[in-house]
This record gives structure tokens, sequence and C-alpha cells, in this order.
């Protein structure tokens, strides 16, 4: 086994972290993941374990972070769909830390969705902050605020 690729897939189990670790550790494979997400949202506003939360015990079981990290917060996926695009200005909507990181990474603009992960108490402890919060989707759709009085 040359790499160990963690993308999220819902029946990760010890046994997997077990062959990972061992892949990594024995066979000195590279550790590429498709994003370091800690929790997603689930129904009924359940917050559940993310793909981060699977490469967190890979990482702690060999004591080594990923070689590489292939979509968010990574810019490599949407540095490509924005070019493939032709898009010169980008906003990117998400609702967590790694959203607005991907987007920032990537040059674009991010919002925040407080209809998902995180919260506004959340976003205002992050190092790289959102350039707009907006509560649902329809804020999208909303015309903007007028701006201020000279």
């Amino acid at each position: 086994v040359d790499a160990v690729v963690l993308g999220f897939q819902l029946d990760y189990g010890y046994y997997e972290v077990c062959y990972a670790t061992r892949c990594l550790l024995e066979n000195g494979a590279k550790l590429v993941v498709t994003n370091r997400d800690y929790q997603f949202p689930a129904s009924k506003g359940r917050k559940l374990p993310g793909n981060g939360s699977f490469v967190a015990a890979v990482c702690s079981a060999t004591k080594r972070e990923p070689d590489v990290v292939v979509a968010k917060p990574s810019p490599y996926a949407l540095k490509a769909i924005m070019a493939d695009a032709g898009a010169s200005r980008v906003l990117m909507v998400g609702d967590m830390w790694s959203d607005v990181e991907f987007a920032h990474n990537a040059g674009a603009d991010a919002a925040l969705v407080l209809s998902g992960v995180a919260t506004y108490d959340d976003a205002a402890s992050w190092r790289d902050r959102p350039d707009f919060v907006i509560e649902d989707l329809r804020a999208l759709l909303a015309p903007p605020p007028p701006p201020p009085p000279p």
C-alpha cells in the first residue's frame, strides 16, 4: 500500500483505523485526506462526527499529520472550479471553519450560513473569519441592505 486516503464514509470503525495505522507505520504510505471537517449537520439539528474525527484518530495513532489535504481547506479544488468557470470573483457559502478557509485560500469571499454546523459565536473565535454571515440560504436571494449614509 503506497497511500491511505481518508474520505468521509459512514461505516468507519476500529478495524479501518488499525489498518490505516499499520499501512502508514509499517509501509511508509502517504496519508491523503479529503477534508478535516470535525462535524457535519444531520437531521433534526444534530451534529455528527465528520471525516476530521477519523483523520484525528489516525493522526494520533501514527503521530503524524496528513501529507496532503486534497479538498477543503486546501485551495486546489476551488481554484480548479473557478478556472473552469472563468470566474474572477467567487462567493463560497459554507457552514463551518473549513469552508471559510477553503474560500480564502483560493482567493474567494466566504459566507458562513448559520443553518449548518457553526454558530455566530464559533465564527467569532476563528482566526480566519467569514466575510459575511447569513442566517440561511434565503439571504442570498434578498436585496442587499442600503449603504450607510455619508
